[in-house]
């Protein structure tokens, strides 16, 4: 008998979790990738003609970027040091975005850092 009611509490349970759990998935995404313009963590992200990503506010002539290359270990520690990155990380191989007050530049050519360097270019977390 404790059982059965177990597994009516356990069932009510895991179908309310399982629509707060679609509800945060499709809260995450404010617009589809496709159409070149997403928002993250605030900030709002397009894509480029050549189909990278940037921040909205990122203007490559007067706005300086760390560099990162894309999979090195730096791009790595990076992800591990800030896993705020990651939602942006994740919209490909070449990304630039804000990371607190400075903008990163994830791509093709990079800078090779340590933890403490990673962490001294881009201040506190």
């Amino acid at each position: 008998a404790a059982d059965a009611g177990f597994s009516q509490t356990s069932g009510q349970a895991a179908v309310e979790m399982s629509k707060s759990i679609r509800e945060m998935r499709e809260a995450e995404v404010a617009a589809p990738a496709e159409a070149g313009v997403v928002a993250i963590q605030g900030r709002t992200m397009v894509q480029t003609p050549e189909g990278d990503w940037q921040d909205a506010e990122f203007d490559a002539a007067k706005d300086e970027a760390l560099a990162i290359t894309f999979g090195s270990d730096t791009y790595f520690r990076l992800l591990r040091l800030y896993p705020n990155a990651l939602p942006f990380a994740q919209l490909g191989e070449k990304v630039v975005f804000t990371l607190g007050e400075r903008f990163v530049a994830i791509g093709v050519k990079g800078e090779d850092m340590d933890d403490a360097a990673l962490s001294a270019a881009l201040g506190a977390k």
